[in-house]
């Protein structure tokens, strides 16, 4: 069986106005789906599915809070984990996982599955993605990278809906239109980037901040 893409896209908290947080985790899962790491034949294994999208959003909300100085949104994280996971079955995979007796708490026992997960996550990502590639897709959910200034329409009012009608989607309005953007215009967007905040986000990646991890 397989945990579809609609299962786990809200698990990332809404933060921005422009909704884009749900495009790094449909790219997490793009490349789990390639690597057939979206199956599962078991409970245990299903579970391990699941916690890979709590790591993908675990991700987003690490770099987030790095470059942006958003930290509230982990308690949202862990609230939304219990649509897709009860305590119990976190208890569970615990046990499968680990060797060692669980922590009382749910939210212990979570940071214990997860203390691995977004390192283990980081690799199979830098398989399929440049860092820079992972950083800008990162920062660019929070940012618009362009402006679009459409001309002043100077008809009359009975053209002005035939006006709206012919504007074309933004590229980063789409998903594929947003990692294409990501992908062929690296170093236009790290130009008209906050440099400072986007270099620190880049660097921490850089610094395998995985390793450490936090919840």
């Amino acid at each position: 069986m397989k945990v579809e893409f609609d299962e786990i896209k809200g698990l990332t908290p809404s933060i921005w106005t422009e909704g884009r947080e749900w495009m790094w985790m449909a790219k997490v899962w793009e490349i789990l789906e390639k690597k057939g790491l979206t199956t599962y034949k078991t409970q245990t294994e299903q579970l391990q599915v699941y916690m890979r999208a709590v790591s993908a959003a675990a991700i987003y909300l690490d770099y987030i809070h790095i470059v942006f100085d958003e930290i509230e949104y982990y308690e949202t994280l862990y609230w939304n984990i219990t649509e897709i996971m009860s305590e119990n079955e976190l208890f569970f995979l615990y046990g499968r996982a680990r060797t060692d007796d669980p922590p009382e708490s749910a939210t212990d026992v979570l940071n214990g599955l997860d203390s691995h997960g977004r390192a283990d996550l980081m690799e199979i990502l830098t398989q399929e993605m440049s860092l820079a590639d992972i950083s800008l897709g990162l920062y660019y959910t929070g940012v618009d990278p362009y402006c679009y200034d459409y001309e002043d329409d100077d008809d009359d009012d009975e053209d002005s809906d035939d006006h709206d009608e012919e504007k074309e989607p933004r590229p980063f309005d789409t998903y594929d239109g947003y990692w294409k953007m990501i992908s062929e215009s690296t170093a236009s967007l790290i130009e008209i980037a906050e440099f400072p905040d986007l270099m620190a986000g880049y660097e921490w990646l850089n610094e395998n901040a995985y390793q450490i991890g936090m919840f």
